[in-house]
């Protein structure tokens, strides 16, 4: 920020302001070219404080996709599936014939306004 940078915003800020019907003196320009530039040359600080904070979302467990994929579960190990892991009542995997599988239950939900 030079002096010449505040010299012609103070001179341009009286002329809009002189056409507005509202002059000011070259001190008042003066002083809003400086509170201008300095405005612009700022670095934005975030802090912590203005940083919106996103809710915490706590997990639905869903008892009925637990217990379905817990009953699908012992039925593959019944035909000889190996390493069964049950991954959030929402997927299971499993190694059957030295290859690896996993099943995922997806519950649909009914459509809104239906």
């Amino acid at each position: 920020m030079t002096i010449n940078e505040i010299e012609s915003l103070a001179k341009r800020i009286m002329r809009q302001c002189k056409e507005d019907g509202e002059p000011v003196t070259i001190e008042e320009a003066r002083e809003m070219a400086t509170f201008e530039l300095k405005a612009k040359h700022s670095n934005r600080v975030v802090d912590g404080e203005n940083e919106k904070k996103k809710p915490v979302r706590t997990r639905k467990v869903d008892a009925t996709k637990g217990m379905i994929l817990k009953e699908v579960q012992t039925l593959l190990e019944k035909l000889g599936a190996t390493d069964t892991a049950l991954n959030n009542e929402v997927e299971l995997s499993f190694n059957y014939n030295n290859d690896n599988y996993s099943l995922r239950l997806i519950k649909h939900r009914a459509k809104k306004g239906a």
